[in-house]
């Protein structure tokens, strides 16, 4: 049987992940440049007022974050490769999920058993299999799957609550800043599709 890949190929080589030639130099600009740096500082900003703001003075849920390690990967896909299959809201908010689900049933199930010995590859593996059958493969989340077992106490505590915040909502919130930050800052179209 063959599955169909998602990730289909492009012309366009990202300006900063080819090399510099005379033919390309002008893609290679300082603006570019500028406009990632300021649109990954803007979603990122926005993430940790989420945290710092709301959840914890606004809304006082001191055991939540709404900051992970992966957001920051996601970030960079999301302003820097934007056209990339794997920057689209599906990937993005749907690989995120479903690695943070899979990263909390792991821990419960198979962590708090066996250990995170056992579980760290269990997770990563799971989670790269469901986002492949569910067309949203997003490498950061699975960053979100090990999250969830090396996390520690203040993810254990608040469980499945972690699946929604900070991985669903901050994936929401990732995705949104970059449509508004690559739209109407830069000047570029993102999504390329929403689901």
């Amino acid at each position: 049987m063959h599955v169909k890949s998602t990730i289909t190929p492009t012309n366009e080589v990202h300006p900063t992940t080819e090399p510099i030639t005379k033919e390309n130099k002008s893609k290679h600009s300082f603006k570019l440049y500028a406009i990632n740096f300021i649109l990954s500082t803007l979603t990122m900003t926005i993430i940790t007022v989420a945290h710092f703001v709301v959840l914890e003075e606004e809304l006082k849920w001191t055991d939540l974050s709404m900051i992970i390690a992966s957001f920051g990967a996601s970030c960079s896909l999301i302003c820097n490769a934007h056209k990339s299959p794997l920057a689209q809201p599906r990937n993005v908010i749907l690989g995120q999920t479903i690695s943070g689900f899979v990263g909390v049933c792991c821990q419960k199930a198979i962590g708090d058993t066996l250990g995170e010995g056992f579980s760290i590859p269990i997770a990563a593996s799971l989670s790269i299999l469901l986002m492949d059958l569910t067309r949203s493969f997003h490498p950061p989340a699975v960053a979100t799957a090990l999250q969830a077992i090396l996390g520690g106490s203040s993810v254990y505590k608040v469980g499945f609550l972690f699946v929604f915040c900070p991985t669903f909502l901050g994936s929401c919130l990732l995705v949104l800043s970059a449509y508004v930050g690559n739209n109407y800052i830069a000047k570029r179209k993102y999504p390329s599709n929403w689901f």
